[in-house]
């Protein structure tokens, strides 16, 4: 794969062309694993050459919101972090808490702690 580059004034991540495979985008999979799995199934997808670039929201909503925040760990998955991360990731503001239990979020609040650290490290 192609080199990327951190730009850290603007946070902006510059991915290199990628010349042996293709570049796939989704959007919003809101915790749907075994849907996106069927989609990059029906395109061929290939772990070792293709790349996945999510627009972020992985989680809540959908059924399988444990097993698509491990797809982050893959090394052809790019990804943003979208609202519902970083609503799973507010321990503070109780506004934005009661925000995501009303948006899928119940799943991520009924971890045991040891869990919910896993996935916010």
């Amino acid at each position: 794969m192609n080199s990327s580059v951190l730009n850290q004034e603007r946070k902006m991540l510059t991915v290199g062309k990628n010349t042996i495979g293709s570049d796939y985008v989704v959007g919003d999979p809101h915790g749907c694993f075994t849907s996106l799995r069927k989609l990059l199934k029906e395109v061929n997808f290939n772990t070792q050459t293709d790349r996945l670039f999510c627009t972020g929201d992985w989680v809540d909503r959908g059924p399988d919101s444990l097993e698509v925040l491990e797809w982050l760990a893959q090394p052809w998955v790019w990804s943003v972090r979208g609202n519902h991360e970083d609503m799973a990731l507010e321990t503070e503001n109780v506004a934005w808490i009661a925000s995501h239990l009303q948006h899928g979020g119940v799943w991520f609040r009924s971890l045991a702690d040891e869990d919910a650290l896993r996935y916010t490290t």
